[in-house]
């Protein structure tokens, strides 16, 4: 409905101002465009150039290098640090206490290159020492003694024996006893074929047990404070070297000596002892060695051994890879022993501390071995009786072993020849001391060895 569409003068007056009033405002509306003209096209202009350049973009081949994401920081390692240096570390920082006073853990601290290295040995060594205490013992922790074996196995035929056997730790006890089988009742319990209904038959058998008694192997050493101040830092190679070289004579010597027999609370028996043994023929040809090889072998067999090894001194090992064959011109022996560090099989182990005319052939499933925390102690204010146990008096008593019941040596024997007595206190020295606690034992006869072997 338009309004004012009379033809009177009042419709046609109020038509003309409605007119009047539209015209004005479209007036003004043009006004407005014309003057935001210039600006409205400085913005299109803009925009057109922007969008131009967005297209020549988008248009050409563009180039992206995709990174991968930054790697996490990989988490701090622990230091590591052998058994053994733990132990020389140990012996070390108790021995410049003594001589040099100050605090274990600081004379430690000044051989590492590592703050966590030397928060390691600390850590492992357990015993706390103090500036006020005469001497400083450091023992190993239990889960490291394992360790400390394996240390020696580069060195020591009975701690490679007794990495492939494991240890069982005493915690603390004085003796241990593994259950076993009758040795005569070998396939008392084997099946039967059992038709269908018929009974199965009850087997039965009998069992026994092997106990291994808690004992300990040790050593003392001396050396003069002078020596202790100028040989840092090679002191602790010398340490290390120590422990490691006669802890491996040691071993050795006692688990494969056939004349060590068991003595009540001080000793086991060697393995060897009263073993199945042979003399060799002493020839070094390649027919002479599966010979023995044979013969070893064969007894290993004759007990169902289940991990069978042989022992043989490191140059006998050598001489093996060396020998040759009927041409003179090869190594047959050579390859198999490169590759797999025996031979027919059977692994071969070899120290430098075992005896040369021996070749030992043992399972090693069935060594038992005990141990706990290796002790390590340092003082300089004790008087010591200057004896071994080497057999040339003055000596305490029975090769290799001290048994005390029997003439062990007291400071205050009177023995001739006379024992010299030394203070560690008097002489400005240190005495250092290494304690093994352990023992083995087999389960069952499973050793064999040769002697007079002459490869």
């Amino acid at each position: 409905m338009t309004l004012f569409q009379g033809d009177d003068a009042a419709d046609r007056k109020a038509r003309q101002i409605l007119d009047n009033e539209m015209k004005a405002v479209a007036f003004d509306d043009a006004l407005k465009v014309a003057k935001a003209a210039p600006a409205n096209a400085r913005k299109l202009a803009a925009v057109q150039a922007e969008n131009k350049a967005l297209k020549a973009q988008a248009d050409r081949p563009v180039n992206v290098t995709v990174k991968p994401p930054a790697a996490p920081r990989k988490a701090v390692q622990q230091a590591k640090v052998s058994s053994l240096r733990t132990l020389a570390l140990a012996s070390y920082g108790g021995m410049k206490q003594a001589v040099d006073k100050g605090h274990v853990h600081g004379h430690i601290e000044s051989l590492l290159e590592s703050k966590r290295t030397h928060q390691h040995v600390i850590r492992d060594a357990t015993a706390v020492a103090t500036t006020t205490s005469a001497g400083w013992g450091a023992e190993l922790t239990t889960s490291m003694s394992m360790g400390f074996v394996e240390d020696l196995a580069q060195t020591s035929c009975a701690a490679q024996l007794i990495v492939r056997s494991g240890v069982q730790p005493f915690n603390g006890a004085n003796s241990l006893t593994w259950a076993k089988r009758a040795d005569s009742t070998k396939g008392d319990i084997k099946p039967s074929w059992v038709g269908e209904g018929a009974t199965i038959p009850v087997m039965q058998s009998r069992f026994s047990s092997v106990t291994l008694s808690r004992h300990k192997m040790g050593a003392i050493a001396v050396a003069s404070d002078e020596l202790i101040r100028v040989s840092n830092p090679a002191i602790l190679r010398l340490i290390e070297d120590f422990i490691r070289e006669d802890a491996s004579t040691g071993l050795d010597t006692s688990m494969f000596d056939p004349n060590i027999s068991e003595i009540a609370a001080i000793r086991p028996a060697s393995i060897t002892y009263n073993a199945t043994n042979t003399s060799s023929d002493g020839g070094s040809t390649l027919a002479s060695i599966l010979k023995d090889i044979k013969w070893l072998r064969t007894n290993l067999s004759a007990v169902n051994a289940v991990d069978p090894v042989i022992l043989i001194h490191s140059d006998r090992y050598m001489a093996l890879q060396m020998v040759t064959g009927d041409s003179g011109d090869t190594f047959p022996l050579r390859d198999e022993l490169a590759a797999t560090g025996g031979l027919f099989g059977i692994p071969i182990l070899h120290s430098p501390f075992m005896n040369s005319q021996h070749a030992i052939a043992v399972d090693a499933a069935r060594l038992v071995v005990a141990m706990d925390g290796v002790h390590v102690d340092t003082s300089s204010a004790v008087t010591l009786a200057m004896a071994d146990d080497d057999g040339v008096a003055p000596t305490m008593a029975d090769t290799d072993a001290v048994n005390d019941s029997g003439g062990s040596i007291h400071i205050s024997d009177v023995t001739l020849p006379v024992t010299e007595m030394r203070s560690t206190f008097q002489t400005s020295s240190t005495a250092i001391r290494l304690v093994i606690p352990m023992t083995y034992k087999m389960l069952k006869p499973a050793v064999a060895y040769l002697t007079n072997i002459g490869w």
